[in-house]
């Protein structure tokens, strides 16, 4: 086996395994799915593993991530191995970050690939006519690596659409580093990778695999609003006067303008019916409860056929575009409430009587409400990827137990002749970590389950957090297993508490906290490292607990605070029951409610070690996590020195612990 394109002179555990691994792959189109810990260098590994043999096969890789930054270290991997073999990279980034036109800003994507549609045959950066412009730029960037930003710059200095660049580029590339949306949302998929590619040319990679089949049910469900209902009725009486400019055929034709004007009233009717349900239905619930529904039918005329009811909707959905358009001509972004309400209700109609959907009603407060099209199975999405790609690498640092993400997303064989051991290739690596580096503890004298929350199980907590502050050297996380829980703490003064300690100062999270203003405190939080001790108040499953890297002293103690249970609402009983009959043994009850939670405390949990040469302390404070049908999930690395104190008297000593581990590593 030859290892002549990994980019480094030395090899951490597991790397050549992954190598040899990624490459058997590739030449066998098999699914490579494995955990490993942070900091190994899986990225490194499973390029040096492919390259060669995708470049032989020629084939395409499609590098999924979740997040702009990893997109970087995938660029900046391939940058290094590019000094050994000619292989070019780019990233794929969305419309929305990519665009300069200034007149296209809107927060919600779909809006702006609509407008940029309607536009572009208009828009100054769009270079269709400029092709002799950027050729000998095109000519010079092939053979690199390229970064988003400097796609964007180059876009921008010679005033061509940034976004229309890096298409250009797809026809001669080796790798392709994308969100994952752009790869599974089928509607974006084939605006851009199917125009240029073949699936089953292309070899994936997907990074932080563990989020896909969220990923996968969240890209498959829609909801409308009350707001959306509201704002669909003013575009309604905004927009009819389109009906009646006779002499502007560019508006709206004769047909359509009958075909609207006789559905006005439909559409109206609709609407004000689906408002009225809604507002009955709201009045039976507390704010955050759900309730399956069926009520859509009430909501046409009772004689109505399929057909009729089909044709209704789809009233809706042309009067929607043509208002689009309309908003483009007036200067504005190509929105429409009532095409978004069609479309949904298109869907709604076309999923009624399948059991791999729920038809849910949520009230979100006193004011508004969704109406709610579940998708309860990741496999819609994920399996005909799986099935149609030459093989892939599937990697996670929590990814225990792997056979989770092959029945969740139909990971196949890919002919009938092979069964699930001839495509699969399934591997848990060992940790990496040296053991005198990482103590991991379990308080069991604590709780935040539901039935024993008390002002006293609060009072306990934030004794033990302010002890746990005040013997870490340096920052300390708290993630807690919700808002709520974090809320009661803040009320009875944890805050103050621990700000009254020598040089401690608290960052806290917040629900309603703009991704901006999260950023600043993420920041402010790391530096305070370098004058002081800071504490991070938030929770699991929160943008801070996941994705966010505290290397050093950034973050010396992580302690996990409850378990992140889901609340158990119709919604997630509906899953959980889809599951439960689709693989059996109370799969459902493991797969739905208490791997996410695992998963989301191993998350947190894992934030202060980021390295192989970082330290760190984790203590787990809930005595479910010693629960065998729990920890069984957590990675080797944080299990097998799991430290537990049965009792909360004995549990003193883990201060005794703590300190003898600061003093012998930091």
């Amino acid at each position: 086996m030859s290892y002549d394109f990994f980019p480094y002179p030395k090899f951490r555990p597991s790397q050549k395994e992954i190598i040899q691994l990624s490459r058997r792959a590739v030449r066998e189109s098999k699914h490579f799915i494995f955990e490993c810990a942070t900091g190994v260098g899986k990225t490194a590994a499973v390029l040096a593993g492919i390259l060669p043999e995708v470049k032989e096969k020629g084939l395409n890789v499609i590098y999924c991530v979740r997040a702009h930054s990893q997109m970087n270290v995938v660029l900046n991997e391939l940058d290094k191995i590019r000094e050994e073999m000619d292989v070019f990279g780019i990233p794929f980034i969305s419309r929305k970050r990519m665009c300069i036109n200034k007149r296209i800003k809107d927060p919600d994507y779909t809006v702006i690939n609509e407008t940029c549609k309607i536009l572009k045959k208009r828009c100054p950066y769009y270079f269709k006519n400029k092709n002799e412009r950027i050729d000998d730029f095109i000519d010079e960037l092939i053979g690199t690596t390229i970064h988003f930003d400097e796609i964007y710059k180059i876009g921008k200095s010679l005033n061509i659409c940034p976004y229309e660049l890096q298409k250009r580029l797809l026809p001669y590339v080796d790798l392709i580093t994308c969100h994952y949306l752009y790869l599974f949302n089928p509607v974006i998929r084939r605006f851009w990778l199917e125009r240029y590619f073949a699936l089953e040319d292309c070899f994936l990679v997907l990074d932080e695999v563990h989020n896909l089949p969220a990923i996968a049910v969240d890209i498959n469900s829609d909801y409308i609003s009350r707001i959306t209902l509201h704002n669909a009725l003013f575009e309604l009486n905004d927009f009819q006067y389109m009906i009646n400019k006779q002499n502007d055929q560019t508006v709206i034709t004769d047909f359509q303008r009958k075909n609207i004007s006789t559905g006005i009233k439909s559409i109206k009717m609709i609407l004000k019916h689906l408002l009225s349900e809604g507002k009955a239905i709201s009045e039976r619930l507390r704010v955050g409860q759900d309730h399956e529904i069926d009520f859509l039918a009430k909501n046409f005329d009772i004689d109505d056929s399929l057909e009729e009811i089909t044709r209704k909707i789809e009233i809706m959905i042309n009067f929607g575009t043509l208002i689009k358009n309309e908003m483009v001509k007036l200067g504005k972004n190509a929105r429409s409430y009532i095409f978004k309400i069609g479309r949904f209700l298109e869907k709604w109609i076309e999923t009624l009587g399948k059991k791999e959907y729920a038809h849910i009603f949520t009230k979100i407060n006193d004011d508004n409400f969704h109406i709610e099209l579940l998708s309860l199975d990741p496999e819609i999405i994920t399996k005909e990827i799986f099935e149609t790609v030459a093989g892939s690498v599937c990697m996670s640092g929590t990814l225990r137990p792997a056979n989770w993400l092959v029945d969740l997303c139909g990971i196949p064989a890919k002919k009938e002749s092979l069964n699930y051991e001839d495509r699969i290739i399934l591997r848990e690596f060992s940790s990496p970590y040296k053991k005198q580096h990482i103590l991991t503890i379990l308080l069991r004298g604590v709780t935040t389950k539901f039935q024993t929350w008390s002002e006293k199980q609060v009072t306990k907590y934030i004794e033990k957090i302010v002890e746990i502050v005040d013997h870490t050297p340096k920052n300390t996380g708290v993630f807690c297993a919700s808002y709520r829980v974090l809320e009661d703490l803040l009320k009875q003064g944890l805050k103050e508490k621990l700000e009254k300690l020598d040089s401690v100062k608290v960052f806290t999270e917040n629900r309603n906290m703009a991704s901006k203003e999260s950023i600043r405190m993420v920041r402010e939080f790391k530096n305070y490292s370098k004058i002081g001790k800071g504490v991070l108040l938030g929770v699991m499953g929160g943008r801070n607990s996941e994705g966010v890297d505290y290397p050093g002293n950034e973050m010396l103690t992580a302690a996990i605070i409850g378990v992140p249970f889901s609340e158990r609402t119709n919604k997630l009983e509906r899953q959980i029951e889809y599951m439960d009959k689709k693989f059996g043994d109370r799969k459902g009850e493991v797969y739905g409610y208490n791997l996410p939670a695992i998963r989301k405390a191993i998350q947190a949990a894992g934030r202060p070690i980021r390295s192989f040469e970082e330290i760190g302390v984790i203590i787990f404070l809930d005595w479910r996590y010693g629960l065998p049908k729990y920890n069984r999930f957590f990675p080797k690395w944080m299990s097998k020195n799991l430290v537990v104190f049965n009792t909360w008297r004995s549990s003193k000593h883990f201060l005794e612990m703590m300190d003898d581990f600061f003093s012998k590593n930091f």
